[in-house]
């Protein structure tokens, strides 16, 4: 009936040891939490140094004009899939040229363009490509100025460790197991993949908040982690393949409040639909919730049963300010940026972001008010449009 210690997963969350009564209900931390990031983020795929390979002195001709295999080395075993990553210098937003991903059997994996935002970062990270070898092909279409690219650094599959402190039974279920209500809230949540500098990738969770607007959490997603960062959509069990869809750009962002506006490169389609927010922060003990989630990188699962508020008004990450309230839905590692929902009209109350520390005497997740979200991002959407989009309903 409770949740896991952390919520990228691994190790126990740093919090504050002395407690006083809580207003709103429940036991409350007298200094504001920390998410030692670098420390708890929850790792599947590892980085190693190959090549290197390099495309300089390729020559500025039409068609292929230079290819890469990368393989896994024997050490890394059989990996299930590897991205690697292509540091590029040069023309990288003007020319005809394209840069193409395939894999071992020579399938089209992806394909990025002049001006593209991965390209223009000047450091960008393939997409997950099946089996132990990447393919990575620079074309051109006209005899014109090409980028230099160069490739040092694969990352490959690996079997991550989830530690779980789970308080009673672990209650999350498949979404596809619950109610019909609750599974219609599940396509707009998506599972998010992203880069560390020197770890590999790590998961979380996203739900669109507009038809290219995706909300997550900033303990997962920085500006130094957007180049790599992928949403799949779709994926409710593991035979089905996902829709893959690129960020292109970091809209609003708060560490203290620890979200992350993102702006896809495409919209999914209407068949994945958006999530709608609640006007006012939760301020019910005990209130039935229900959180959406990718936890640990898994096909997707629901928290229903137990999962419920609990200390409405709870210290976040900011000194003296009680951003966040305590909530009961078992969660694991990857369950950051998960949605939670009010069980009564579906409407998003809270974006959850960490879980209870090891050993705590009050074993309760937390989850910042959506209300204070939206505050902030009407603060940095100087138009407004952004705003009116993620707090518009529907009609």
């Amino acid at each position: 009936m409770r949740a896991s210690m952390l919520e990228l997963a691994g190790v126990s969350l740093i919090a504050a040891c002395v407690s006083a009564p809580a207003i709103g209900g429940g036991v409350q931390q007298d200094r504001p939490i920390q998410i030692p990031r670098d420390r708890v983020l929850n790792v599947d795929m590892r980085v190693a140094s190959v090549g290197p390979f390099t495309s300089a002195g390729a020559a500025p001709t039409t068609g292929l004009v230079w290819r890469a295999d990368v393989p896994a080395r024997p050490e890394m075993g059989a990996p299930r899939a590897v991205r690697v990553q292509v540091r590029l210098t040069g023309s990288l937003r003007d020319g005809t040229w394209t840069i193409r991903i395939k894999d071992g059997d020579g399938n089209e994996t992806e394909r990025f363009a002049p001006g593209d935002p991965a390209v223009v970062a000047g450091e960008l990270w393939t997409d997950e490509v099946p089996g132990a070898v990447a393919v990575v092909e620079l074309w051109a279409a006209a005899a014109d100025r090409l980028p230099v690219l160069r490739i040092e650094q694969l990352a490959y599959t690996v079997i991550p460790s989830t530690p779980q402190a789970i308080s009673g039974p672990d209650q999350r279920i498949p979404i596809n197991l619950a109610p019909v209500r609750i599974r219609r809230l599940g396509p707009p949540v998506a599972r998010l993949r992203f880069m560390l500098a020197g770890q590999g990738q790590a998961t979380c969770t996203g739900f669109l908040v507009g038809r290219r607007l995706l909300l997550t959490n900033q303990h997962c997603i920085t500006s130094a982690e957007l180049a790599s960062a992928v949403a799949d959509f779709g994926y409710d069990d593991a035979s089905r393949a996902p829709v893959r869809i690129r960020a292109e750009a970091l809209i609003a962002s708060s560490a203290s409040l620890d979200y992350s506006l993102l702006l896809l490169a495409r919209e999914p389609g209407p068949a994945y639909g958006r999530l709608y927010v609640g006007s006012s922060p939760l301020s019910d003990e005990g209130h039935p919730l229900v959180i959406v989630q990718h936890p640990g990188g898994r096909p997707k699962q629901v928290s229903i049963a137990d999962c419920r508020a609990a200390g409405v008004r709870r210290l976040g990450l900011a000194p003296g300010d009680f951003s966040d309230f305590g909530h009961l839905c078992d969660t694991l590692g990857g369950s950051s940026g998960s949605p939670v929902l009010d069980w009564n009209g579906g409407r998003v109350v809270g974006l959850h972001h960490l879980g209870f520390r090891e050993g705590s005497p009050e074993p309760v997740n937390q989850a910042v008010h959506l209300a204070r979200v939206l505050d902030d991002i009407k603060r940095q959407d100087a138009g407004g449009t952004v705003y009116a989009e993620v707090v518009a309903q529907p009609r």
